[in-house]
């Protein structure tokens, strides 16, 4: 019995010190695994189709909003003068504002002298009228008002001027390079430029984070401010393409002399929502016309196509220093793509890190990344998170799964 005793004790007092010494190696290390995989996608994440597709716009550019693979580039990445497509930027920055709680929905906001002055597409607010956010709102993105908008960015930030700062700001944020904001309203001035591409950027930014606010507007073809005076006023879409019957439901429209007509819109069908952008053309019915052709060129020949869906379990860890001893690491979002109809196969490859230090007392925390590749090039990183809660065992526990391992 004391024999028995002694050999039980002396099994503990070496479990436990193998368990120090492998705490000690473990610390702060990064779990790395390497994992081949064979699919039949399509591996070009960025697609260029015949050069007849688009026939009036200058450049052009298709993606879709989940994934963010481009599915179209025609000079997309080419410098142009964006008209009131800027005001894409301009409703997402109001639209964080109202998250942010910074602005309320029914504030009334005192129109200034400089923001009644606006030119181009208007509400003709008067100096020092008041209206609500949400209608100034409404008037941005229905009428592409320029002086509701830059009403809009006073209230914001205080001015215009500190309001652009923050539209380049979040233009840098989201790695749109080749854009630089000059006013709010997308109205001419030297030097007021983005891209097709840069574009796509904002509006899927846009679109993933307001959609369901958003939508509902964009897709409205007219509606009326200051119902309840005498003079009403009547809104009308500047987007004519949301009553075409196509199914598109936004986003934006923009002209000047110096940017041509451009536009930015977006449709959603077959488990897919698309955005287009067309910039540069003569006319509207170009404009138009190269959307449309764009968008059924995109919905004929693509597909969405789930890789694997949030919540799978993407490894499986066994460390007796946690409760519980077993744990599964697993996806925080589902992984898609895009692929081309009846297209051929390719190869599709991931690698796992997981910090160790991040699963102890991990609950609701992001512990790890899943970079997933398509033929050798970084596609996408997803955030890992574990299954269960897990903890730091204390002693009594660590006996507990010492002794079950023995018994």
């Amino acid at each position: 019995m004391v024999y028995a005793f002694f050999v039980i004790f002396f099994t503990i007092y070496s479990y436990i010190k193998v368990v120090i010494i492998l705490k000690k190696v473990l610390k702060k290390s990064l779990i790395i695994v390497t994992m081949l995989i064979t699919f039949t996608y399509t591996m070009s994440n960025y697609v260029k189709a015949e050069d007849t597709l688009i026939k009036s716009a200058k450049s052009a550019i298709a993606i879709e909003v989940e994934t963010g693979d481009v599915l179209y580039d025609y000079n997309a990445d080419e410098v142009r003068e964006p008209a009131s497509t800027t005001k894409v930027m301009t409703i997402k920055l109001i639209m964080d504002a109202l998250r942010d709680g910074k602005i309320k929905h029914d504030q009334l906001i005192t129109t200034s002298d400089y923001a009644a002055s606006m030119g181009g597409s208007q509400i003709y607010l008067a100096p020092k009228e008041q209206m609500t956010v949400d209608d100034l709102l409404k008037a941005v993105i229905i009428a592409s008002a320029n002086d509701a908008a830059v009403a809009l960015a006073e209230a914001v930030s205080g001015t215009e001027e500190l309001f652009v700062q923050k539209m380049n700001e979040e233009a840098k944020r989201l790695g749109m390079k080749n854009t630089q904001y000059l006013n709010a309203t997308g109205l001419h001035e030297e030097g007021h430029v983005t891209t097709a591409n840069d574009l796509s950027i904002i509006a899927r930014e846009l679109i993933l984070n307001y959609e369901d606010e958003i939508i509902p507007l964009t897709s409205t073809y007219e509606d009326y401010l200051r119902k309840e005076t005498t003079k009403p006023f009547w809104l009308v879409n500047t987007n004519k393409l949301i009553k075409s019957g196509n199914g598109i439901d936004g986003l934006k429209t923009g002209w000047t002399n110096q940017a041509g007509y451009c536009l930015v819109a977006t449709k959603k069908a077959n488990g897919m929502r698309i955005i287009t952008v067309v910039m540069g053309a003569p006319t509207v019915e170009g404009r138009n016309a190269d959307t449309v052709n764009l968008l059924n060129y995109v919905f004929a020949n693509f597909e969405k196509q789930l890789i694997s869906p949030k919540g799978s379990i993407v490894k499986t860890e066994e460390n007796i220093l946690m409760n519980p001893s077993v744990y599964n690491i697993v996806l925080s979002q589902d992984i898609a793509r895009m692929i081309e109809k009846k297209s051929e196969g390719g190869i599709l490859t991931y690698e796992i890190r997981i910090d160790k230090d991040k699963v102890q007392d991990s609950d609701g925390k992001i512990i790890g990344k899943l970079y997933v590749y398509i033929d050798n090039k970084l596609y996408k990183t997803v955030d890992l998170e574990l299954k269960e809660k897990v903890k730091k065992s204390n002693f009594l526990e660590l006996l507990g799964s010492i002794f079950s391992n023995i018994l």
